[in-house]
Parts: structure tokens; C-alpha cells; sequence
């Protein structure tokens, strides 16, 4: 028996385990996810100004000081709620790419809201970015780096949509 089928035989295409690895749309929610991070430590570092200016405040009474502290601790809460709802679409973003549940999305974001509060969360942003960057170079064959833009990623997406493209259609509603 011969490993190639004989001549005029096609046999459709079905789905393997690692099809799905080379996708661009999920390289796109990737992408979107670890440059939109980016975005929202910038966000962090000017959220979290107001409160370095708040601590160079003297109040001379104790109301004064009762009042700074009500008031600092008042932004921190909402300098945590602040950075875990815009942390979430691009979390969430990293997680469509990756294929995680959308539970891990909403409490990565939680934590990076009360990570925000720990040196602007420059940890969680960190790791969330080396997650992202590790899978497309492993999945993608794609190297992110410091000086990495996005269109260099998208051109890779460009590259993987194109050669979708290219491939022959399955044939699985055609009867045989």
C-alpha cells in the first residue's frame, strides 16, 4: 500500500491539534492586548501623580491631617478601580489570544488594579507583557522586544492572513 493516495482522490481537511496555533485573529488579540497594556501604565503613572503631590501636603491641624489621609486613602480606591477597568479589555484581549476562560481575564485585572497601587504596577505589567510576548514567540515565531512596534507585528498578521488565503478550502459539506 502506498502512502500517497491515487490519482483524483481528495480527502477533506480535518481539524488536528495545532491548527488553530498559526491564527491570525488570535495573534491579532495578542497583539492588541500587550500594546493596550502599555496604555494603561502610562494611565497608571498619571493616575498615580495627584497622589505623590497629595503627600508633599503639611496640614498643621489634626482635622488637616484626618482629611489628608481620608482623601489619600479615598484615591487609592479609586486609582485600584480605575486601573482594573482599563486593564480589562486588554487583559481580556490576552486572554482570547492564549485561549483562557474569561474568569482569568476579570481576576488578572482585579489584581493589576490592586497591584496599581505597589510602585505604579510595574510587576503585573511585566508579567502580563512576558505572557503575551513568550506565547507569540513560541506560537508565532514573532520576537517582541523594547523597540518592537506594532506594525511589525501586524505585518506577521498580514503574512499568516495571506497565507490562510492560499489554502485550498476543506471540503467537508461537499458529499463524496
Amino acid at each position: 500500500m502506498s502512502d500517497t493516495p491515487p490519482d483524483g482522490v481528495r480527502y477533506a481537511r480535518y481539524h488536528r491539534p495545532g491548527d488553530e496555533q498559526l491564527d491570525p485573529d488570535l495573534l491579532q488579540a495578542l497583539a492588541d492586548g500587550y500594546f493596550g497594556l502599555s496604555y494603561v501604565f502610562v494611565a497608571n503613572i498619571l493616575i498615580m501623580l495627584p497622589l505623590g503631590i497629595l503627600s508633599t501636603a503639611h496640614p498643621t491641624s489634626r482635622s488637616g491631617w484626618l482629611a489628608l489621609e481620608f482623601f489619600g486613602f479615598l484615591w487609592l480606591i479609586i486609582m485600584c478601580t480605575a486601573i482594573a477597568l482599563l486593564s480589562y479589555r486588554p487583559i481580556r484581549r490576552i486572554g482570547e489570544g492564549m485561549g483562557w476562560p474569561l474568569g482569568v481575564a476579570v481576576a488578572s485585572s482585579v489584581l493589576m488594579g490592586v497591584n496599581s497601587v505597589f510602585c505604579c504596577g510595574v510587576l503585573g505589567y511585566a508579567i502580563m507583557q512576558s505572557i503575551a510576548s513568550r506565547h507569540m514567540a513560541q506560537v508565532y515565531k514573532l520576537r517582541i522586544g523594547l523597540l518592537t512596534t506594532r506594525k511589525h507585528v501586524q505585518l506577521r498578521i498580514d503574512e499568516l492572513r495571506a497565507e490562510r488565503l492560499a489554502e485550498p478550502p476543506m471540503d467537508h459539506d461537499r458529499p463524496s
